[in-house]
């Protein structure tokens, strides 16, 4: 609490006592008005309103009570102080009823009314601090509610420009954005690019592009955190050229949209209007709200995908393609794993089918988790892609996963009817391209089928 935030009326028939504590009060930093005629506090009173009051009960024509009911009548939250040198249990008691803060006896200690008005004006802040949370928090789940509301409505919308459309005015409408976009992830060279956009120049649409890693201004762009770049952060550095064809820049926030893990684009608002939210809450919503549209834009991504009529293994190439780009970029390893199911033809009795499927899916999420991307290529075959695993890790995962799969359907009589071959190749030792992986966990896995045979 800044004492130049709490703004103080003196009032007191006696000029001295007034003088003495404007003097006081104002060395502690607080703005004070002392006042010598009731009358004239009075008519103040009513033009203008003071966070604290402290006045003598006692005066001529117009009493210190008569001050406390006009400021009630006003609905005024201030916290008044009566002094008085003619202190009757009556005059107490009446003045307490009408809400006065506190009532000190005159002659007064100038340390005792010093803390007196400082606690009065920690009250009164907390207390206003406390109106202005709950008005957050009611606007917060008002805000949540609308968000729920036009995101429904966006499920609906089979035109995705339409979408991106909407998504944009309930950014400028709703989070009272100046300028809104939405980038969304370039596959081939893994940079998110502006697809749709309000409010902003053609240069920037065009221009502003980056990769999770770069730096814009002073700040790291990351696939996990929102991230907020003010003006001040663009100083000195390649962007401050391209954000000055924005008037009046001030910020830029970026939250990332995900959908299972992956960043599909980045939400972008720039220059917020002031409002009771602060840019942590803003980002507490845009995040709720980047949580609620991944799935749309996930959708239109796998839409991309079919309207190009890819074959299996087109997509599969691309996957590859992507991950190795990936872990070129950031200089980091990649191991690969193909896996396939195997007979004994020894055994006739074998499982049913979707039991051999469903148990060979769940042992094989359960050894991977979250920790690489399964490509299931058949009910009997997956391709494993796990990024920052070396080989001799992800062939301890491809041998636990054999023992638990034998584990799994060995009978009674400790018969072994489906097993698992496997093959590794490792980037960037056996290759750069997808053609190569490929090519290399093939001849490997048909290596494995030999040794066996032999």
């Amino acid at each position: 609490m800044n004492p130049e935030n709490i703004s103080v009326l003196i009032v007191d028939d006696e000029t001295i006592i007034v003088e003495q504590l404007v003097f006081f009060f104002n060395t502690l930093g607080y703005s004070v008005t002392g006042l010598s005629d009731p009358e004239e506090a009075l008519e103040l009173l009513h033009k203008q309103a003071f966070d604290i009051v402290l006045t003598d009960l006692k005066m001529p024509r117009i009493s210190g009570m008569d001050l406390i009911q006009a400021i009630k009548l006003l609905k005024h939250d201030t916290k008044i102080i009566i002094f008085t040198g003619f202190a009757t249990t009556d005059s107490a008691i009446e003045a307490l009823k009408q809400g006065v803060y506190s009532y000190i006896l005159k002659p007064y200690d100038l340390q005792e009314l010093r803390t007196t008005v400082e606690n009065a004006a920690t009250e009164l802040h907390l207390k206003r601090e406390n109106i202005i949370l709950n008005q957050k928090i009611k606007l917060m789940f008002e805000y949540m509610s609308t968000l729920y509301d036009i995101v429904s409505i966006l499920y609906q919308v089979s035109d995705f420009n339409l979408t991106m459309e909407m998504i944009l005015d309930t950014l400028k409408e709703g989070i009272k954005a100046e300028k809104a976009f939405i980038s969304l992830l370039n596959e081939e060279n893994l940079r998110y690019a502006i697809h749709s956009a309000s409010g902003l120049s053609a240069q920037f649409k065009n221009d502003f592009a980056f990769s999770i890693g770069d730096i814009i201004g002073n700040i790291p762009i990351t696939a996990t955190q929102s991230q907020v770049i003010h003006a001040k952060d663009l100083s000195n550095h390649p962007q401050a050229e391209l954000f000055q064809t924005i008037d009046n820049f001030r910020q830029l926030l970026l939250i990332p949209i995900k959908y299972q893990e992956k960043v599909l684009g980045f939400i972008g608002t720039i220059n917020l209007s002031k409002s009771v939210f602060l840019e942590e809450d803003i980002l507490k919503l845009l995040d709720i709200f980047a949580v609620q549209i991944g799935p749309i834009i996930h959708n239109y991504r796998l839409q991309e995908v079919c309207s190009q009529k890819s074959t299996p293994d087109d997509i599969i190439d691309r996957i590859i393609n992507h991950h190795i780009l990936r872990a070129k970029k950031s200089q980091s390893i990649l191991s690969f794993a193909l896996l396939r199911l195997t007979t004994n033809p020894q055994i006739r009795q074998l499982p049913p089918l979707d039991e051999i499927k469903n148990a060979f899916k769940e042992i094989t999420q359960s050894e991977f988790q979250d920790k690489a991307e399964i490509i299931w290529q058949n009910f009997d075959s997956a391709l494993i892609i796990s990024p920052n695993k070396d080989s001799v890790a992800n062939d301890l995962s491809c041998s636990h996963l054999r023992t638990e799969i034998e584990k799994y359907f060995s009978t009674a009589e400790n018969e072994i009817p489906i097993s698992l071959h496997y093959s590794i190749a490792f980037y960037p030792k056996d290759g750069n391209s997808s053609n190569k992986i490929i090519t290399t966990l093939n001849a490997r896995l048909l290596n494995t089928y030999d040794n066996q045979t032999e």
